[in-house]
């Protein structure tokens, strides 16, 4: 009985013990955001058996094929299981991940990575997000196969950033940063625009091109994967600099040997109206523009060829028509984060779910027939409110020095005092003669915008 009591505290001490570690490791694993966080524990956050169409590859693929905007134009379910410089050798883990619960009736793989070799060090944008399995462990022997002594950093990812301790910040703990949005099923389009032309003339450069012997085989593997997991397999080339009309022959002739489709988008640059002024944020990603058009051209391209369902008909695509509301409203917020004239900034702040603190301060001028019409309150002497919805919520009459309200929806709050207005205690002084906006989204619960209209600066928004 006594070596039971005392090999039951052991386990108990192990456990214990182990659950620390894994605690510990959570928070000094470095979040990797939209390069391959979000992407990858967002695949796991899917409905079993609700992906159509999986794409893998590095961030160009993310850049490319944006799985909302697929959806809205065809009712496409596709999901982005990519990452920053993914190596083949984690696209494949990746593709036998993705069918322990998924079934995908079409994998479409980008190959710009394809043509270089294992780079060891970017395997941390993802590969610590992916859980411990045998078949992680199998994959790490192949890549570390030279370096045995490296895998144990990516097992037990704690060793990787045990001496993190001095650049841990609240995101750490929470495991999202303030930039978290995993509804965008793996996309990364943000509304960039590189500064100059992109210049593609390399691509017509004179050479040749040789694939990694290791890329093909894995590549193989993934195709066999595919079919014997009933899933069709294709290639993807989307536009970048660096990549060269001998790259395209060179994939273009592995394809024909192994019964690959092949779709590239150089050839249909034209096509599809990409501009190389305005489409891409940097030389080798598409921007939100960009994205747009090839992923309505994917949608069409994957819906003839593939026979894939319209799930906006159906409603087995209500995660993705919910994350394409949610971003929606994200852009919509964008938008009031860019206007400067004060009559489209009150439509704006109109939109259902917002909370708008309003402080009027010194003289109105011109601004006063809009102060009065927006709040039905006479505001000729200044003082404080706040909308809701569109509508006034603290009274018939404005908040006047001396009286304070306060709104709060923890942890951030909004304080009124007649005089100025305040954002999780930050004061938001931002004209002397005019208008000043506080913007709370209250159904994504954060600030969207803080804007001061001067009334004698010109009618343009003044912000921190």
């Amino acid at each position: 009985m006594r070596m039971i009591k005392k090999l039951v505290k052991i386990i108990a001490f192990v456990l214990a013990a182990l659950m620390l570690v894994l605690a510990i490791q959570s928070v000094l694993i470095v979040k990797t955001g939209h390069r391959g966080t979000d992407n990858i524990k967002g695949f796991y956050e899917m409905p079993d058996n609700s992906i159509d169409v999986l794409f893998l590859g590095s961030s160009i693929a993310f850049c490319t094929a944006d799985p909302l905007t697929m959806y809205e134009n065809s009712g496409i379910t596709a999901f982005d299981m990519c990452s920053s410089v993914q190596p083949v050798e984690l696209s494949l883990l990746c593709l036998k991940e993705a069918f322990k619960t998924q079934k995908p009736r079409v994998v479409v793989f980008e190959t710009t990575i394809a043509t270089k070799e294992l780079a060891q060090d970017s395997l941390s944008y993802a590969i610590n997000d992916i859980p411990l399995s045998r078949e992680k462990i199998d994959s790490l022997r192949d890549m570390f196969s030279d370096c045995p002594e490296e895998i144990p950093k990516y097992i037990f990812p704690i060793l990787q950033y045990k001496d993190r301790w001095k650049e841990i910040e609240r995101d750490d703990f929470t495991g999202e940063p303030e930039s978290f949005e995993r509804y965008a099923m793996g996309a990364y389009t943000p509304n960039l625009i590189s500064e100059s032309p992109i210049d593609f003339s390399s691509y017509k450069a004179d050479g040749e091109s040789v694939i990694p012997e290791k890329n093909i085989k894995l590549i193989e593997e993934m195709k066999s994967l595919c079919e014997k997991n009933g899933a069709a397999f294709m290639f993807l080339k989307s536009t970048s600099v660096g990549w060269t009309e001998a790259d395209t022959r060179a994939f273009e002739k592995i394809a024909k040997e192994r019964d690959i489709p092949f779709l590239e988008l150089y050839s249909k640059m034209e096509e599809l109206q990409i501009d190389t002024a305005c489409d891409f944020r940097d030389n080798s990603h598409l921007n939100r523009t960009g994205s747009k058009k090839t992923s309505v051209y994917l949608a069409q391209f994957l819906k003839e060829n593939y026979g894939l369902a319209d799930h906006r008909t159906d409603g087995s695509g209500s995660i993705w028509e919910e994350n394409c509301n949610r971003r929606n409203r994200d852009y919509a917020g964008e938008h009031i984060k860019e206007i400067e004239a004060l009559p489209e900034y009150l439509e704006a702040i109109s939109m259902p779910g917002l909370v708008v603190a309003v402080q009027i301060t010194g003289e109105q001028g011109e601004n006063a027939e809009f102060v009065n019409s927006f709040s039905g309150m006479d505001m000729e002497s200044g003082g404080s409110f706040v909308l809701k919805d569109g509508s006034v919520i603290t009274g018939d009459e404005p908040i006047r020095p001396g009286h304070e309200y306060i709104w709060e929806n923890y942890p951030d709050t909004i304080c009124l005092n007649g005089y100025t207005i305040s954002a999780n205690r930050e004061v938001m002084d931002l004209v002397d003669d005019g208008i000043i906006f506080v913007v709370y989204d209250g159904i994504q619960n954060k600030f969207l915008d803080a804007a001061g209209f001067d009334t004698y600066g010109g009618g343009y928004a003044t912000r921190r």
